[in-house]
């Protein structure tokens, strides 16, 4: 788990990119993570009406011979 953490290279990641993992220790993983302050959790976004926000969005590198998304 943690080297899947590592990959996302200290991007925002999200508990719904680790599916093909055993959810127990996603869980444990991301728990363990944010008691030591190397994760920051934020709450999901709400709207007044009490629906979720969704708001997607590109991390990109921006190289010399090449733009590549780095999200999925």
């Amino acid at each position: 788990m943690p080297k899947d953490i590592e990959a996302w290279r200290r991007l925002p990641i999200a508990r719904r990119y680790f599916t093909h993992r055993d959810p127990v220790v996603v869980d444990a993983t991301l728990m363990k993570l944010a008691k030591q302050g190397s994760l920051m959790r934020y709450p999901p976004l709400v709207e007044d009406e009490r629906v979720m926000v969704a708001e997607p969005e590109h991390s990109i590198y921006l190289g010399p011979d090449r733009v590549e998304i780095l999200t999925a």
